[in-house]
């Protein structure tokens, strides 16, 4: 007891505690109050306090705290090592249960402390003016109750009682900080079992801080339960929470057992014994002349020794070993399984691999820059041989470098070892179309780059900062503001974030694409900035007993006006003039707006021109487009004309347009004036000079393009690209009249704003009103006709709507000729890629799949549901309308599949590159091609209004219809497992 209370006083007596409560409060205040904040994603409607969001918080940050907790327990088991004082406790009359006990519960009580945050945080940011009275609801006392013991407790039990074991028995810092990492390791293995739904039993089990549990058995709880119940400590939950305190109490039981009261015993070398029965008699020479030797040769080598040096002592460290082998386990798994949807698994493309890695192992990256960035900058410090160290002839830089380069050759060893783990994975699964260029590029350049950067401000931290703890504290911290605080300052661009970059997205179809300009030159304007951070460490080093942060303050001024003062002005030069030509790309030629611009964008919209949404206008009736698309330049150019007819029985005096983003537009229209032209909200306005009158029609004609410039911050419209350009007509053609899709639809972002709530749909009814004179996708038009003319680039085929009609070439690209065979809705797509087709006739219909050569693995199982599904369909529903049914592969820039008049574009992440190994697997590719298929005929024959329940009926109209080409295609006992993920992912 003396023990502990002593835990107790000390612990409360430093600043610590109440810096890790106050971190807690602030996160959980902030994502509680502010919409751009969130901690474990977003929870819509439900209200800010309610019971579920309670529980999710203090499951989250139980395991987030997991570095915290560390800290006060590695502190409390240490600590008389640290200090040199267990030698005076051991020969004291101390019982050891007494001593280890008292340490560790102090310690435990300590750090569920500031955990308590979690509620204080939730309590004042509903509390704050300001906050929605909508979206808070009562106060439940039991909930807080229910996640602080339910959840906080048990899990900094267990992450304690690891810590302690680990602390305790090997008295050993940065052991113990390893094993508090390998604590990622079970709720990854937790999260892949969570993805089959017939092995949530075993996630469970293996959940140690309950998250995966909580979600699993919240999971079809509606948003009134969310709001009102509190999951009680019983069934599953209780199993978990028992199962994970009994490891806890054990891990504790046998540290306390085979914990010794004694000094660990030193290994020594056996050395052979000198019998001096006679006297050696030695004779003394002169030691050689020293000729000291300061040129660039001399520091070479100075700098070749210490890095080995730095790099023998990681590479040896338990340490290492242990963050290394816990990585490897977390992430292996991943590779092998690699569970999605349906509990299958993929090939194992080189970019799913990828993913594995930067998802599954980066913790652990991230770790061993944290750990051994403070350890290589104070390892003689703790030694205490710096001062002998320090006052040697070597140049300061060398010590910094030999640290940071040793480090970043451990981060390329680690990187690469990952990379030839998955290649071996993927050899030993078969698949033989490995990509060692896309490993490097992503793993060993753009990740790599940016690892190093954060090895350069951990360095910058423990140079500042005279206490290792705190440069530690101080690092974790910044990567925290570094990644939250931009975006509560709304501050989107990358040139303020520390090695922010665009984000991409690599498509086996496309590479790279888009993003290689804009992620070179962001990488270029962050690596030279590091750069001269690392002349501020330099300066900064610590060296001889001045230590205070005004000596170092002064040490850099001077350092700055030192010899390398044209080195460090040549690189702030270079620097300066990269950020102005980024700016001027991303800024400049192409401005962006901001996602609270976007917002307020779509308000100006809705509230200057939704007055005309009840304006009559004509319907659009038929279309005539030439497109050009040169995919090597990223460029799009459109000449579009459509005739649209009134259909009411009233004159129309003007037309009202909605224009496109990323697109420049003009538009033509014989006999009127334009009377407004809001570029910004795109939105024209033409007086007609000649009332349209009922049953005329008048001609529409346009001109849009898009053409790629420079670089983005963000690359913004990635529908047209080298190789997989896929766009529809709603991205470049002018629409006719008001569109309240443009509108915001968040419920609290309108109410901010002043606006009324989304008016519902128009009920169901047999009487039909005007609300029956639209569609649900469209209510600026009925059935079209569509006839186009595609050019494109030599070796790319492009596809459009309807039978193709003509095909020829001129000059170096490929032109055709395509026409809509049957009037569709107003809505269809264009594609052009450099594409493999498998062409075949069924029922006298052109069955064709265009795919990259790469990903033929189920091109026939599409086929043959294509054909499985025309002949139940036909059959069941009545004729098909195309003379063409295609299904087409596009980029990962999206991932689904989706239906068009003859035509399914179908993403290249999904069901080409599936695997379906089994009899029992779920032949997913084939049930969403017969999905896809259904809706030619719901949606795209038979559409409902816009009206409730339009879309739920072409949605489980399709679903029927593909399950009866499953049904008949397997049989009816193989659809269980289907309908089993089907409901999950229903209720959820």
């Amino acid at each position: 007891m003396k023990f502990y209370l002593f835990e107790i006083k000390y612990w409360l007596r430093q600043p610590m505690v109440y810096i890790f409560f106050l971190i807690n409060a602030l996160m959980i205040f902030g994502a509680t109050y502010s919409e751009n904040i969130t901690v474990g994603g977003s929870f819509g409607n439900i209200m800010k306090n309610a019971p579920f969001v309670i529980q999710t918080y203090y499951s989250i940050m139980s395991f987030i705290t997991l570095l915290m907790t560390t800290s006060f327990v590695l502190a409390s088991t240490t600590r008389d090592f640290s200090y040199n004082t267990y030698q005076i406790i051991f020969t004291t009359p101390v019982k050891r249960t007494e001593y280890l006990l008292g340490r560790f519960l102090g310690a435990v009580t300590i750090s569920v402390i500031p955990l308590l945050g979690v509620s204080l945080g939730i309590i004042i940011g509903c509390m704050m003016p300001g906050m929605d009275p909508d979206k808070i609801g009562p106060f439940y006392f039991q909930a807080h109750l229910a996640g602080f013991l339910q959840l906080a407790v048990p899990n900094t039990l267990f992450s304690a009682s690891v810590v302690f074991m680990i602390a305790a028995l090997t008295r050993n810092t940065f052991a113990a900080f390893a094993g508090s990492l390998v604590l990622l390791l079970a709720t990854g293995i937790a999260d892949a079992f969570a993805e089959d739904l017939d092995k949530e039993w075993l996630a469970i089990l293996l959940d140690p801080y309950g998250s995966t549990t909580f979600s699993i058995l919240t999971k079809y709880w509606t948003v009134s339960q969310k709001n009102s119940m509190t999951l009680g400590l019983e069934g599953w939950l209780l199993i978990n929470r028992t199962i994970w305190l009994a490891i806890s109490s054990i891990l504790v039981l046998v540290t306390v057992k085979i914990f010794s009261f004694t000094e660990k015993s030193r290994s020594a070398k056996k050395s052979k014994n000198i019998l001096s029965d006679e006297v050696v008699r030695l004779s003394v020479k002169p030691l050689p002349r020293v000729h000291p030797s300061y040129s660039s040769k001399a520091s070479r080598i100075m700098f070749a020794t210490r890095l080995k040096y730095e790099l023998k002592g990681i590479l040896k460290s338990p340490t290492f070993l242990i963050i290394m082998i816990a990585g490897l386990l977390n992430f292996i798994p991943n590779l092998t399984s690699n569970t999605g949807s349906f509990g299958l698994t993929a090939h194992p493309v080189t970019h799913i691999m990828i993913e594995n890695v930067q998802g599954a192992f980066y913790a652990f990256l991230i770790a061993i820059i944290i750990i051994y960035s403070g350890m290589l900058v104070w390892r003689e410090r703790e030694n205490k041989i710096d001062e002998i160290y320090d006052a040697t002839p070597h140049p300061t830089h060398i010590s910094y470098l030999s640290k940071f380069t040793s480090l970043a050759v451990i981060i390329f060893i680690v990187q690469t070892i990952c990379i030839l783990v998955c290649i071996l994975v993927q050899f030993a699964k078969g698949f033989t179309d490995i990509r060692p260029e896309v490993y490097i590029v992503n793993l060993l350049v753009i990740d790599y780059s940016k690892l190093l950067m954060l090895v350069v401000i951990s360095m910058l931290m423990h140079a500042l900062i005279n206490n290792k703890y705190l440069a530690y504290f101080a690092f974790i911290i910044f990567l925290l503001l570094n990644t939250f605080v931009w975006r509560m300052l709304e501050v989107e661009t990358h040139m303020v974030k520390f090695s922010a970059a665009p984000t991409f997205i690599y498509s086996d179809m496309n590479g790279f694409g888009p993003y290689v300009a804009g992620l070179s030159w962001f990488r270029i304007y962050w690596a030279l900035f590091s750069l001269l951070i690392i002349f501020v460490t330099i300066y900064a080093w610590n060296r001889g007993r001045e230590t205070s942060f005004r000596t170092k303050m002064q040490s850099i001024l001077t350092g700055f006006k030192g010899v390398r003062k044209p080195v460090i002005l040549s690189i702030l030069t270079i620097w300066l003039l990269t950020a102005g030509f980024i700016y001027y790309n991303t800024q400049q030629l192409n401005s962006y707006k901001t996602d609270e611009e976007l917002v307020n964008a779509s308000i100006n919209y809705e509230k200057k021109y939704k007055k005309y949404q009840t304006a009559i206008q004509p319907r659009a009736t038929s279309f005539i487009y030439n497109i050009d698309l040169f995919p090597e330049d990223r460029r799009l150019e459109i000449k579009g004309k459509y005739w649209a007819k009134n259909k009411s029985n009233v004159p129309i005096d003007s037309l009202h347009l909605t224009t496109v983003p990323y697109f420049t537009t003009t538009i033509s229209i014989s006999g009127a004036d334009k009377i407004l032209d809001d570029a910004e909200l795109q939105y024209q306005i033409h007086r007609l000079r000649k009332p349209l009158m009922p049953g005329d029609s008048i001609l529409i004609q346009f001109e849009s393009q898009y053409d790629a410039k420079g670089f983005e911050n963000d690359v913004a419209f990635n529908s047209v690209v080298d190789n997989g350009s896929f766009f529809n007509n709603y991205d470049f053609c002018p629409i006719i009249g008001y569109q309240p899709r443009r509108e915001i639809e968040d419920r609290d972002k309108r109410k901010k704003h002043g606006l009324p709530e989304n008016a519902r749909l128009p009920k169901l009814q047999q009487n039909c009103t005007e609300a029956c004179m639209s569609n649900y996708i469209t209510n600026n038009s009925d059935w079209v006709n569509v006839e186009t003319y595609f050019s494109t680039s030599e070796d790319e085929i492009a596809v459009a709507p309807g039978s193709l009609q003509k095909q020829w070439k001129e000059g170096n690209r490929n032109f055709y000729h395509y026409k809509l065979d049957h009037q569709s809705i107003n809505f269809y797509s264009f594609i052009s890629a450099r594409y493999e087709v498998l062409r075949s006739k069924h029922r006298g219909i052109d069955v064709e799949v265009y795919y990259d050569k790469r990903h033929a693995y189920n091109i026939k199982n599409m086929e043959r549901s294509m054909k499985k599904s025309l002949d139940y369909y036909i059959t069941n529903f009545g004729p098909y309308y195309h003379k063409q049914v295609r299904i087409i592969e596009f980029p990962k820039y999206a991932s689904f599949a989706q239906a068009f008049p003859g035509t399914m574009p179908y993403s290249e992440s999904i069901g080409f590159i599936a695997k379906i190994e089994d009899e029992d697997d779920i032949d997913m590719v084939f049930y969403v091609v017969a999905h896809e298929m259904g809706h030619q005929y719901w949606a795209h024959q038979l559409i409902g209004s816009e009206m409730q329940g339009a879309t739920m009926l072409s949605e489980t109209f399709a679903q029927y219809s593909a399950l009866m080409v499953m049904e008949k295609e397997y049989g009816r006992d193989a659809m269980k497992k289907f309908l089993k993920y089907e409901m999950d992912g229903y209720l959820r």
